[in-house]
């Protein structure tokens, strides 16, 4: 009859539901294994500044990239942006600059400190060139991120890493080692300041050197700041040769820009 059919259906479906429920409960502690990412506290306090204009930042595939790479590190974020996007009058570098501004991207990487920045402008009188303005950018970067440990009383970072907020990172890329007490930088090649690490040590040297490389009009490169000697293995006509404690080692990383 209909309704012992009706009868038989009922008992099918909740059967079904019963057993399906049983098999996800036996089976979530290994799925969860194999799919959430890892979240036990990790050997090195890592300090990552993403510094420079936003660009292709708004590209899902890029700003995701850049909070896997993060968490993947276990990395306190600080952002030190800039952008020729005008929200008065819509004026833009590119149409993805826009999308960058949205304030749920930024959020995603779960920044410590955001700081907006003034666009690179044409020389000045004194010849001030980009990679003057880049060095102090990532310079202050790196200070607000030690003066963050500091004033939140957490232990100081173990490494510093530069990244730009238009690139990504291949997945499961590994920090470089830094062995204790070395002053010199990780560095990718062959631009290498595209993406770079240090040490305690080698952020000392890097603003140290950065300040005395870049401190008189005369001595600053054109452009870029991977000119500046201290990121260079050998002797550069934009700055003094490195001591041997100094001397840059390549990072294997791959990396890319992406292009709006």
């Amino acid at each position: 009859t209909m309704a012992g059919f009706v009868r038989w259906a009922q008992s099918v479906i909740l059967f079904c539901v019963w057993s399906s429920a049983l098999a996800w409960h036996l089976m979530v502690p290994s799925f969860r294994k194999s799919w959430i990412p890892d979240t036990a506290p990790h050997e090195r306090r890592v300090a990552l500044c993403l510094v420079g204009e936003l660009r292709s930042f708004g590209m899902p595939i890029v700003h995701k990239n850049l909070a896997w790479t993060a968490r993947d590190w276990g990395a306190d974020v600080f952002v030190f942006k800039h952008s020729r996007f005008n929200p008065k009058n819509g004026r833009r570098r590119g149409l993805h600059v826009a999308c960058a501004e949205k304030y749920e991207h930024m959020q995603g990487l779960q920044p410590k400190v955001v700081t907006e920045l003034e666009p690179l402008t044409h020389p000045d009188k004194c010849g001030v060139t980009s990679a003057v303005v880049q060095f102090s950018n990532i310079a202050h970067c790196f200070v607000a991120a030690a003066e963050y440990a500091q004033r939140f009383r957490k232990p100081p970072y173990d490494v510093y890493v530069r990244l730009r907020p238009d690139m990504m990172v291949r997945p499961g890329t590994p920090l470089p080692d830094i062995p204790k007490g070395h002053n010199g930088p990780r560095v990718m090649m062959p631009k290498r300041d595209m993406a770079f690490a240090l040490g305690p040590n080698g952020l000392q040297s890097f603003l140290r050197l950065g300040d005395r490389e870049f401190g008189r009009c005369s001595r600053q490169p054109s452009c870029c700041l991977e000119q500046m000697g201290f990121l260079n293995q050998g002797t550069h006509k934009a700055g003094s040769r490195p001591k041997a404690s100094e001397q840059a080692v390549e990072w294997p990383i791959t990396a890319l820009v992406v292009r709006g």
